[in-house]
């Protein structure tokens, strides 16, 4: 078990950062939000950002991609969650999305190991011909009524040969343009390169993070909304602590690691801790094992066919459910409490769906229902009986004549989630 000790559950950097150290983007990273992006942003351990209950919405983020084990014993085992957003210097002038929100990172400092961090709104600015189309296609600078648009865009293509990429920025106040900049790839300063501020106005940071042969994006934000994160500190956007300048992910000087870190959480054998705010337990089990496992609450309409599809009783049967209510013409799927059949109540039987494992001999409650008429009990298969004991309520028979058809049933079902 001390093997474990100190150990990242992503043990190979490659999978979490590509490339050698991590000089690179995260594998799976938006190149412009240097985000997690596998499948809609949704690697890691996800935060209901909506409150709606689950973790698939736009508003959903990464809470941590990674977990340390700090330390293992056979009584309890010790865990940190974090979030490893990625090399503050390959950071530096691009924009990251931390909590759902977006952050320009405009200074790192690795003498200091400090961090300076800018919330930014991104506008993409397509280019407009003529007076009219130029204010009418400007973009708003957030918290104010100033807007910028952007004409005569010549980029890659489109340019005149051996011309540098240019533009003209318009600078709109009360319906009217009040100031022209103009900002090429080879001026001295304000360069018309991505990952550039190009100083469009003042008391704004408006990097450039994107461009094409008819647009281009900026991130905007105020000068005066900067922040900085130093090494160590702590309680930083809601997390217990902040790391900015961490070289022992490759053991070299150039791994310059920023990550969030939340609290150590210690799990005792055979018991379990919800990660934060999120619907994710770490499970330390009897064995000695480590599990991840997802808590929240499914909802399926009353009356669902469960024998006829996986779904909703494959999430029934593989997440625990931490509650239970029946409202607005929809029963929730319960949560799965182990009891022995002698130990059922008739509250239980009325309230919950059930899992009946054994045959009519083996469990008075499948006994009860063969009673009944609702099931013979001695398939050898898995039968779903709708309303059972009660109205809109579901049991799942796992039966067979004998222990061996039980075993085969059980096997099926096994092989339906």
């Amino acid at each position: 078990m001390n093997t474990w000790d100190e150990e990242w559950i992503v043990k190979d950097y490659d999978t979490l950062f590509s490339g050698v150290g991590m000089n690179s983007q995260l594998v799976g990273y938006n190149d412009t939000y240097m985000q997690i992006t596998d499948s809609a942003e949704n690697y890691g351990i996800l935060f209901d950002g909506d409150g709606d209950g689950d973790v698939d919405g736009s508003e959903d983020y990464p809470m941590y991609n990674d977990i340390q084990i700090v330390d293992a014993t056979h009584t309890d085992l010790t865990v940190k969650p974090v979030l490893r957003v990625g090399n503050a210097s390959y950071l530096l002038n691009k924009v990251i999305k931390l909590k759902g929100d977006k952050h320009l990172v405009q200074d790192f400092s690795d003498g200091t190991s400090k961090i300076t961090l800018v919330p930014v709104t991104e506008k993409t600015i397509s280019e407009a011909v003529g007076t009219g189309d130029l204010i009418a296609s400007a973009v708003t600078i957030p918290g104010t009524d100033k807007k910028i648009g952007m004409t005569g865009l010549e980029y890659a293509t489109n340019r005149t040969a051996g011309w540098p990429d240019n533009a003209t920025f318009a600078i709109v106040e009360g319906g009217a343009i009040t100031a022209y900049e103009e900002r090429a790839s080879d001026d001295t300063d304000k360069k018309l390169l991505v990952d550039n501020d190009l100083e469009l106005l003042s008391g704004y940071y408006t990097y450039l993070t994107a461009i094409t042969s008819d647009s281009v994006t900026l991130a905007i934000g105020k000068e005066a909304d900067k922040f900085s994160i130093y090494d160590g500190d702590t309680d930083v956007l809601g997390y217990a602590k902040a790391v900015v300048n961490d070289d022992g992910w490759t053991g070299t000087a150039t791994d310059d690691e920023f990550r969030f870190e939340d609290a150590e959480i210690t799990i005792k054998k055979d018991s379990k801790a919800v990660l934060g705010s999120t619907y994710v337990s770490v499970v330390y089990t009897s064995d000695k094992e480590f599990d991840l496992v997802t808590e929240k609450t499914v909802t399926t309409t009353s009356g669902s066919e469960l024998k006829q599809t996986k779904d909703p009783w494959n999430d029934f049967l593989n997440i625990d459910i931490n509650q239970v209510s029946v409202s607005g013409g929809t029963t929730e799927a319960v949560q799965l409490s182990t009891l022995k059949d002698t130990a059922v109540t008739a509250s239980d039987k009325s309230d919950y769906n059930l899992v009946l494992v054994g045959g009519p001999v083996a469990n008075v409650l499948t006994a009860e229902l063969v009673t009944a008429g609702k099931t013979t009990g001695d398939t050898g298969a898995v039968e779903v009986v709708s309303g059972a004991f009660t109205p809109g309520k579901y049991v799942i028979v796992v039966a067979g004549a004998t222990r061996t058809e039980t075993a085969t049933a059980a096997t099926a079902l096994a092989g339906m989630v």
